[in-house]
């Protein structure tokens, strides 16, 4: 496995738990050598949204995460970074924020040009919104990781073609811009969905990772940490290397997180 993670939460979001200091020592344990964290973005039009910090706490937030780099930098690289949506109305609240922290990752939950988030249905028009609005946000360079690029399926029961045209898409991004696809092993510590009559997890979806496979996009894997605890959790490894199994996918053997230079 790699010894990096670009994507973890802290308590500040309110559906985390633990302290910043544990998710490092969680790291360590497993032998990490780099851990990026990337707390989830609240626009300013949004603030008091649950799951996501006010937009006034964020300068706390790169504060407390820099002085916990300090302290470890003899052990561990720490880097402090934010997990956003691409809206495009808001880009002047991510253009701001990128000159405080070190990197971005998409983490995409919009259900299409109506809705900002997933909630109990996602369309086939909603999952080529979704795709695109991908493909618009790695041009703005804002970006270095695509999370949980199949997160489309979490509340689908079927793989259509318009999913298929969908995931080219984000693949073809993906491997112009060289911004790593995050195979998302939270998807494994959720629950399973009936998707076209079989039980199985939404994300990692198998249909999703084998266009990845044919695409040789670049792949990187996420815990997506939401408890120290994930970093030890043995069975997400096993369940995702069986979604995945002899597929050839492009796997990063390095990759540090990075915000291009768009001044």
């Amino acid at each position: 496995m790699q010894k990096f993670n670009y994507h973890t939460h802290t308590a500040r979001c309110g559906h985390a738990v633990g302290t910043d200091e544990e998710y490092v020592q969680a790291a360590l344990k497993c032998g990490y050598t780099a851990l990026g964290f990337s707390e989830h973005i609240q626009f300013r039009a949004y603030n008091g949204q649950y799951g996501r910090i006010d937009y006034e706490a964020f300068p706390k937030y790169f504060r407390d995460i820099y002085a916990l780099r300090d302290r470890y930098k003899n052990q561990i690289s720490i880097f402090c970074g934010i997990e956003a949506e691409f809206i495009p109305e808001y880009l002047l609240d991510l253009y701001d924020l990128r000159r405080h922290c070190d990197f971005f990752i998409l983490g995409q939950h919009r259900g299409g040009p109506n809705s900002y988030f997933y909630e109990n249905s996602c369309t086939d028009e909603d999952v080529l919104h979704y795709a695109t609005d991908i493909e618009y946000a790695i041009r703005t360079g804002l970006f270095c990781i695509i999370a949980h690029p199949d997160y489309f399926m979490r509340t689908r029961n079927t793989w259509s073609d318009a999913c298929i045209e969908a995931s080219w898409k984000i693949c073809q991004a993906a491997r112009e811009s060289g911004c790593p696809l995050e195979l998302n092993l939270k998807g494994t510590r959720g629950s399973q969905l009936v998707i076209d009559g079989h039980t199985q997890f939404p994300y990692p979806f198998r249909p999703f990772w084998e266009i990845v496979a044919r695409s040789q996009a670049p792949v990187i894997w996420g815990i997506d940490a939401h408890n120290p605890a994930d970093f030890l959790h043995i069975g997400q490894f096993r369940r995702a290397k069986e979604i995945i199994a002899e597929l050839d996918l492009n796997f990063m053997s390095s990759f540090r997180p990075y915000m291009q230079n768009i001044d």
